[in-house]
């Protein structure tokens, strides 16, 4: 088994509260949701505003004559979502995604956003999911 695998950035350290936080794999963008490869375990929550944060943390894993060096989370600002009245959810189907309790989330237009935006998104269960959703 591989010695380190890509984990997610820990919650998030803010003083806003949240409706949800959690891991989920995250599509790439420009990726093809049907590649397993082009997805990222990434730690993602929901504002008590409503924006969807998408953490671009991650850690980095190098190998020396003394071992494994495991470097810190790198910081970075989240990916920011804003959800306003009007946006979608929707579960994808296996003919749809390479990760299994897929689903994707639609902002429509409005909140800063001059087009529609979605992300495509899948949960570690059926029951994350159902949560998210």
């Amino acid at each position: 088994y591989p010695l380190a695998s890509p984990r997610p950035a820990p919650p998030p350290a803010q003083d806003e509260p949240l409706c949800g936080s959690g891991a989920l794999w995250v599509m790439l963008p420009g990726g093809d949701p049907l590649c397993a490869e082009h997805w990222r375990l990434r730690r993602c929550w929901l504002t008590k505003d409503g924006v969807f944060c998408i953490s671009t943390s991650a850690t980095s894993v190098t190998k020396s004559s003394g071992g494994l060096l495991i470097s810190p989370f790198a910081g970075g600002e989240p990916q920011q979502l804003p959800l306003e009245p009007g946006a979608t959810f929707r579960e994808l189907g296996d003919d749809e995604a390479a990760r299994p309790f897929a689903f994707t989330v639609a902002a429509s237009p409005g909140g800063g956003l001059s087009t529609a935006r979605s992300l495509e998104l899948a949960a570690g269960s059926e029951e994350q999911r159902d949560e998210w959703l």
